[in-house]
């Protein structure tokens, strides 16, 4: 549709918390996603070009999850196949570009540290060497100086040097502070002893995620 080439309303994201790093159930995880798009994308029936961009390496659990859990009949939710997590910041070469790209965050990383571990830095964001904090690092910390909480998330806009704004046309990110069922995550705030508080969780993700990602999408200038 007329405007769509921009990606101003266009969320990319990976499924969340459905790599081996956060280790919820990949159909958990896609139950949770589906729970809460299918509403908002009915409720937002008449915005023609809200697009949410799923994307995932195919053949990964995944992958096969969002295939096999996919209960939206909207076209304006894609699952893109790709072949490396980088790639969520190269969907404008496909004709998909998305102003918005939502990321996985600790505590840490929303504090600005660790700024290399981060799948955002380290994998979209290949400003500055490997030990600095990058264009999205130092917005990130710029930005917010206290604790993330649980399930909440916190946008950054990227400055216009910024090589995600320059070379893949996305404007923010949104830092999602998500649960973990990984064992070794068992002494932090954010792991959940199960499937089902994963699940709650991952809601209240999707939930806070949209409705951030719609409002910036309106208020964008």
């Amino acid at each position: 549709g007329e405007g769509h080439g921009d990606g101003a309303q266009s969320l990319a994201l990976p499924l969340l918390c459905a790599d081996s790093l956060w280790a919820c159930d990949p159909s958990v995880a896609a139950r949770a996603a589906m729970s809460v798009i299918k509403p908002f994308l009915a409720k937002h029936k008449e915005d023609a070009l809200i697009r949410i961009v799923f994307v995932e390496e195919a053949g990964s659990l995944a992958f096969e999850a969002l295939q096999a859990h996919n209960a939206v009949s909207d076209s304006r939710m894609l699952v893109v196949q790709s072949t490396s997590p980088a790639d969520i910041a190269q969907l404008g070469e496909k004709g998909l570009p998305c102003g918005f790209i939502a990321v996985e965050a600790d505590k840490l990383y929303y504090k600005g540290k660790r700024p290399t571990r981060s799948r955002a830095h380290h994998l979209f964001d290949k400003s500055g060497n490997e030990g600095s904090l990058g264009a999205l690092g130092s917005a990130t910390s710029a930005r917010y100086k206290t604790p993330g909480k649980l399930a909440e998330t916190y946008a950054v806009q990227l400055k216009a040097s910024s090589p995600l704004l320059t070379q893949a046309k996305c404007h923010t990110v949104l830092h999602v502070i998500v649960p973990s069922r990984n064992p070794k995550h068992h002494q932090e705030d954010n792991y959940l002893l199960d499937d089902a508080a994963a699940f709650t969780g991952l809601k209240k993700c999707y939930s806070n995620l949209l409705d951030n990602f719609y409002h910036l999408s309106r208020t964008k200038p």
